[in-house]
């Protein structure tokens, strides 16, 4: 088998749905023009132009949670690694300090 299919015979993406795709977000319209008048079926069209609105604001802010604990995530790391540095540093500063004592001793 060289690749998935579906009923309809076309290729897939291996993967499913958990696939890294980029979150593509539309802005959402402030105004929206399209929302049908009182005539019949008006109820369901609006019903669809207020879901395709909410769902666009969801994305958005589901998108910006995303942003916003990457960057969290970032700070985090830099912290530790920065603190992984202190801890080296004052590590050899103490070990040289050492040395030097060591070496006191040895010209005496």
């Amino acid at each position: 088998m060289a690749a998935h299919t579906q009923k309809n015979n076309k290729p897939r993406k291996p993967g499913g749905k958990e696939s890294s795709q980029p979150l593509i977000i539309a802005k959402t319209p402030e105004f929206v023009r399209d929302v049908m008048g009182s005539g019949a079926g008006a109820g369901s069209g609006e019903f669809h132009v207020c879901r395709h609105l909410r769902r666009g604001e969801y994305q958005g802010r589901d998108f910006l949670d995303r942003m916003s604990g990457k960057v969290n995530e970032d700070i985090e790391c830099l912290d530790e690694v920065e603190l992984s540095k202190r801890a080296a540093g004052d590590g050899a500063a103490g070990r040289g300090r050492k040395r030097k004592r060591l070496r006191r001793k040895m010209r005496m």
